[in-house]
């Protein structure tokens, strides 16, 4: 992509060449942020995992930050973009020869460990009854491991926030700073620069939070908030004086926004330990693809007939929805016992592998 020819040499070619790029570009990195976060989850035991797996979070926002500032760079300094692509190549090259030194995580050897030995105590046992090899009962496989659908669709609801925040903050606005205050795209840019900035402020503080209070009652305080807050949004909306006051409206919503960091390692712990990564990064795909195609289209057509009130029949129901997958798992992680006292450290990460050992029978 940094040495692609301009549409000037070769014409529309350009584009699709640089489409096709893309394409290959968001598919293998679409499943990059669920196995880092899986990994480190398996790697570190609880609470010290919440903090930590959040900040791969915090990491992938200051990605983006810094593809604003170069944005930001190129159109207001004529930086050359293609910079950004060959720093871009450097990461990836760095990350492909840290891959070779990873090893299985300890909670994924103990659970495979703890399989086998339930598979051969099963069989000498039947082999002891005299049943011949034939008749034996059949093993259901690890990967077949069986997880609740409620617990499928509660994350779900809780993965379909983040789209509807991104967009609120990033897209959303800019007709009206386009239209209302003559922003050029130029501008656009820079005054979304300063918003990603704030926002891996406000995520290296949930990230810290995370270290005393437990994840979970983070999200549902976060969800609350922004529940209360796209009630009245559409009344602040309609009285925007100068871009200062919208970007202090964007700056709210960046505050509590619907996402799931930092109680990522939370969910993960409650999914069995062979399918983490295939129900993890199906589920992260399904909610972005889904959401951002009905919150893009939706919020255009609503706004035409329900103007800034339209915002209340997307908002509302996926923030509900969001609340609900919270709940959800404050719930499990009630059962476990790792909710009233979660930062009780003996017995977490036993009743977390248990649990999964348990949920795999």
């Amino acid at each position: 992509m940094a040495n692609l020819p301009t549409y000037a040499q070769i014409g529309i070619s350009a584009a699709w060449i640089m489409t096709f790029c893309r394409i290959a570009q968001g598919m293998s990195s679409m499943g990059e942020i669920y196995g880092g976060q899986i990994y480190l989850t398996e790697s570190v035991r609880r609470p010290a995992s919440y903090p930590i797996v959040a900040f791969l979070v915090v990491a992938a926002e200051l990605g983006g930050m810094v593809a604003l500032g170069v944005a930001a760079l190129a159109t207001s300094y004529s930086l050359n973009w293609r910079i950004a692509f060959w720093i871009g190549a450097g990461i990836a090259l760095v990350g492909s020869i840290a891959r070779t030194r990873l090893r299985e995580t300890p909670e994924f050897l103990e659970f495979k460990n703890q399989q086998m030995k339930e598979v051969v105590a099963e069989l000498n046992r039947e082999e002891g009854a005299g049943k011949p090899e034939k008749e034996l009962p059949h093993i259901k496989p690890l990967w077949k491991q069986h997880i609740p659908f409620k617990t499928l669709m509660s994350y779900f609801c809780v993965l379909c926030g983040y789209p509807l925040t991104f967009y609120l903050i990033f897209m959303y606005f800019n007709p009206i700073l386009q239209g209302n205050f003559g922003y050029s795209s130029a501008d656009i840019i820079r005054h979304n620069f300063f918003l990603s900035i704030f926002m891996v402020i406000l995520y290296i503080f949930w990230s810290v939070l995370s270290s005393y209070v437990h994840p979970i009652k983070i999200l549902k305080v976060r969800g609350l908030f922004f529940l209360c807050f796209m009630v009245v949004m559409p009344l602040l909306i309609m009285n925007i004086p100068n871009p200062m006051t919208l970007f202090f409206i964007q700056l709210l919503i960046l505050v509590a926004p619907l996402d799931g960091a930092p109680a990522e390692a939370v969910f993960i712990y409650h999914f069995p330990i062979y399918r983490r990564f295939t129900y993890a990064s199906f589920l992260y795909a399904l909610a972005r693809a889904l959401m951002y195609v009905v919150i893009s289209f939706g919020l255009i057509y609503l706004g035409r007939y329900f103007g800034t009130f339209g915002l209340w029949f997307i908002t509302l129901p996926v923030a509900v929805a969001s609340l609900y997958g919270v709940t959800h798992f404050e719930g499990l992680e009630r059962k476990l016992g790792t909710y009233s006292n979660p930062y009780n450290k003996g017995g977490m990460q036993r009743n977390a592998t248990a649990a999964a050992i348990q949920g795999s029978k």
